[in-house]
């Protein structure tokens, strides 16, 4: 996972309008430009293209990272709410059809919490939920230098001096180019 190439067959390799089709009777929609804020929300970044669903796309980048028979892996989550299990029983199957074999490894809240507070894993994506409105607050507390969760997450050097010059930014339209 440590190849951009891999990272990015993973993304064209997963169809979301199928899944949220399937698992959100209706109600579900796909970020145009796939990420966690919402589309014209303050955290929306309109340059971000995404990645569209494309599994021979996805064959060849895995070729191009060294896997042209693809390789075995381990998919993380929660085991709660059905959904969600749903939701990454779908993404394993939809890896699988490009040649990522990936076990489906579900945890209870306790386990969960322990690596993402500090815990590691070998060769394995894992699942943590996140706030789609792309708050500051939310996103301070989970993704600050010092944060309990998402330790594993990489960080620019100056990423806790922006992030608490963004906290303390009065102007809204400021506090968003920061952030």
């Amino acid at each position: 996972w440590s190849n951009v190439k891999v990272r990015q067959a993973m993304m064209h390799a997963i169809d979301r309008k199928a899944i949220a089709d399937a698992i959100g009777s209706g109600y579900w929609t796909v970020p145009p430009r796939h990420q966690i804020a919402l589309s014209g929300g303050w955290g929306d970044n309109p340059d971000v293209k995404g990645y569209p669903y494309d599994p021979q796309k996805a064959r060849q980048l895995l070729a191009e990272a060294g896997y042209p028979n693809g390789f075995k892996t381990t998919l993380l989550s929660i085991n709660q709410p059905q959904y969600v299990v749903d939701f990454m029983t779908a993404i394993q199957g939809q890896l699988r059809e490009v040649g990522i074999d990936a076990s489906l490894e579900l945890m209870d809240t306790g386990r969960e919490f322990k690596i993402n507070v500090g815990g590691t894993w070998n060769n394995a994506l894992m699942w943590a939920p996140n706030s789609p409105k792309g708050e500051l607050v939310i996103n301070h507390n989970m993704y600050k230098a010092i944060a309990h969760f998402h330790k594993c997450t990489a960080r620019p050097a100056d990423y806790q001096e922006v992030l608490e010059q963004a906290m303390a930014e009065p102007d809204p339209k400021k506090m968003r180019n920061l952030f």
